[in-house]
């Protein structure tokens, strides 16, 4: 088929981001996400998460408690940037876990 396989989940690359930069924001990981994409696609205008999507997936991280909030600072606007980071609660096991992978599953199991 010649298809578009993502190598890394979203999950997974917020993982190695924050692990890199050491915190960020939604917004910001959002648009880095992106442009990572077009760079690492064989094909023209491969099918990108919403914006949402990719705020529920940093929501459910912080729920498995692999990601921590660290501060807030003022955004454009009257809306507040919430930066996170990779959770140290577990040591090195919080890199190997499923929540990575498929933060859904991890939350609420194979029927989600």
């Amino acid at each position: 088929m010649g298809g578009f396989k993502r190598p890394k989940t979203v999950g997974e690359w917020i993982r190695d981001h924050l692990s890199e930069s050491g915190e960020d924001y939604p917004g910001s990981m959002y648009r880095q996400y992106k442009d990572w994409i077009g760079q690492v696609s064989k094909k023209q205008g491969p099918k990108m998460p919403s914006y949402q999507s990719f705020r529920t997936t940093v929501w459910m991280l912080k729920k498995l408690g692999l990601l921590v909030p660290t501060r807030r600072e003022q955004g454009g606007g009257r809306s507040r940037r919430q930066y996170y980071r990779v959770s140290d609660q577990y040591g090195t096991q919080t890199w190997d876990d499923p929540g990575w992978r498929d933060p859904r599953k991890a939350l609420y199991g194979e029927r989600a």
